[in-house]
């Protein structure tokens, strides 16, 4: 008798070992493992977004307009280089604000001095900084962005476009940018938009975990046009989403449940 309740307390010691070893293994799984940087926007691969191969990579749309939303598009007016770059239909009258987000990630590649390798650049053509247009930062700037398009004017009514580096955990955007003028020439255009090393280490200094994401927003209307964002790069590493980790540790927990019921039946 005390050998079996020793045998089986010896099972339990073994089945809580090897979940918290897979639970473990899931929540690295997608920084470590290379075979899952299969390409932009998955996990483990570095930032990098150019929309090549015909895919929204990882972005997600957060809001739409059904005629309008953000997709890859081939050519004009999308690609700074390469086939693809991510770009939405005309924009003129009001309209569903635009919006769609990138896969979360950490910025992970800095020197001894936690300083990042590099800046964080992408590159932009269409819409621009008219009428106070850059997206509000600091706390609660989440929450500012309109449902529906605004009517820009002159005197600075809030109709934010551009690109925000946002929080992934408050939701609140930490830096913004968009183009200094409204331009469409694809051949000469383009204007390349940074977040600077310096500007990503104060961001990470006190945590060097923080999860981000990148929001593409245009939420003016007044004419005809349209926004466009190609070339994505910066020093950081994409990583799963909760719901990613969570699925790997399920399936893991299976195997370990089977293992455990063959163990004991040995």
């Amino acid at each position: 008798m005390k050998n079996q309740m020793r045998m089986q307390k010896m099972n339990r010691n073994f089945y809580v070992k090897n979940v918290i070893v897979v639970l473990m293994l899931a929540a690295f799984t997608g920084l470590t493992n290379p075979t899952m940087a299969a390409g932009p926007g998955q996990p483990g691969a570095p930032l990098l977004f150019n929309w090549d191969d015909g895919t929204m990579q990882g972005w997600i749309t957060i809001s739409a307009d059904p005629d309008l939303g953000y997709g890859p598009w081939s050519g004009w007016p999308a690609n700074h280089e390469g086939t693809h770059g991510m770009s939405h239909g005309n924009v003129g009258d009001s309209h569903i604000t635009e919006w769609v987000r990138s896969p979360e990630f950490i910025i992970d590649q800095v020197d001894g001095d936690g300083l990042p390798t590099s800046d964080l650049t992408f590159f932009m053509l269409g819409g621009g900084n008219r009428f106070n247009s850059n997206i509000t930062t600091g706390e609660g700037s989440g929450a500012l962005i309109p449902a529906n398009s605004q009517q820009g004017t002159v005197d600075g009514t809030y109709a934010p476009m551009g690109v925000a580096l946002r929080d992934a955990k408050t939701g609140d955007f930490l830096l913004s940018a968009n183009r200094s003028s409204n331009a469409q020439n694809i051949n000469s255009d383009w204007e390349q938009l940074t977040f600077t090393a310096s500007q990503l280490q104060a961001l990470i200094a006190d945590d060097p975990g923080r999860v981000f994401t990148l929001d593409l927003i245009d939420a003016y209307h007044g004419d005809w046009g349209w926004q466009s964002l190609d070339t994505v790069s910066g020093p950081a590493t994409v990583i799963p989403e909760p719901s990613s980790l969570m699925l790997m540790a399920l399936v893991g927990l299976s195997l370990l449940g089977l293992r455990y019921r063959k163990h004991s039946a040995g």
